[in-house]
């Protein structure tokens, strides 16, 4: 079975920048309205990506930058879909903060140095293989929420040297985390590890990476095409090496 990288969407979830609700929806019409309403069951939706699995285009921090449409427009689909590397973090690099977060549980940071990015990518590609094109990254071990989703008081990001290291990689294009941002900077308005990254790929955040080994897969994560949106709601899938070479092709 391919891996799903998205939770359910349920209405009324919290969100989590204090926008709200991540999901409300609101009936348009309903097959229990008299004539002449369409018989239809029809709703608005209503959703805040961030809150949700999403990807970010570099106008989501860069003046200027690339928003979600130009990526269909301008036929530069690639960061959407191929081979992903999925690394899994061993052991615990949190270390706890002053800061409270979500419910007043203490926040706890683990910052990915160079030499465990370096380390954790070598133990699963060949040897003498270049850095991966597309990469996930999420701790072995966290908390997590009662849907199964990262803890958001569990900040984990790449450190500034870790980042650069993906970027030396000329093909590289998607970068994907299951924490709910790519930096961790309280009370600061920089966001210098999306700023690397941004250079050469796009970003996926909240991704449900807790039931997925750590491995090489194909994926298939394309965006709503939102126009001029810089992020957009996601549903990634990852497939395994058999189920994308065992597909027949019977027509």
């Amino acid at each position: 079975m391919p891996y799903f990288l998205s939770d359910l969407i349920r209405p009324g979830s919290a969100g989590l920048w204090h926008e709200g609700p991540a999901y409300e929806t609101k009936s348009i019409y309903s097959l229990s309205d008299p004539s002449p309403a369409p018989p239809v069951n029809y709703a608005e939706h209503l959703l805040r990506p961030h809150s949700l699995a999403h990807i970010d285009a570099p106008g989501h921090i860069v003046a200027g930058g690339k928003t979600i449409s130009d990526f269909f427009v301008e036929s530069n689909m690639a960061p959407f879909f191929g081979l992903v590397t999925v690394v899994k973090f061993p052991g615990n690099g949190f270390k706890d903060t002053r800061i409270n977060g979500t419910d007043n549980q203490p926040v706890r940071h683990w910052e990915v140095s160079l030499d465990e990015l370096t380390e954790a990518i070598g133990s699963l590609r060949p040897k003498g293989d270049t850095l991966p094109n597309k990469l996930l990254i999420s701790p072995e071990v966290c908390r997590l929420t009662t849907d199964g989703l990262h803890d958001p008081n569990d900040a984990f990001t790449l450190s500034e040297s870790a980042a650069e290291l993906l970027t030396k990689n000329r093909l590289f294009n998607h970068f994907g985390t299951s924490w709910k941002s790519t930096d961790y900077q309280p009370g600061r308005r920089e966001r210098p590890v999306h700023r690397i990254l941004f250079r050469s790929a796009l970003i996926s955040e909240c991704l449900k990476l807790s039931h997925v080994p750590a491995g090489r897969y194909f994926l298939c994560a394309f965006p709503l095409p939102l126009m001029n949106a810089t992020e957009s709601p996601v549903s990634p899938v990852l497939f395994t090496r058999e189920e994308v070479s065992g597909i027949k092709w019977d027509f």
